[in-house]
């Protein structure tokens, strides 16, 4: 999963992030951004979600 990064907030946490891109819709590319999650095993399920809603 390279789509999902590790970055640190202002207050110094760890934080993970993805995008991920659904498609294509009225003419342009259509992505999906999430950020704020605790743990990757969080973010890989949101992730998944997103991925399996979109398709």
């Amino acid at each position: 999963m390279s789509d999902i990064k590790a970055y640190t907030n202002k207050k110094g946490d760890k934080l993970y992030k993805f995008r991920i891109y659904v498609g294509f819709v009225d003419g342009k590319s259509k992505y999906v951004n999430r950020a704020g999650f605790k743990t990757k095993t969080e973010a890989k399920k949101a992730y998944q979600e997103v991925k399996f809603a979109a398709y």
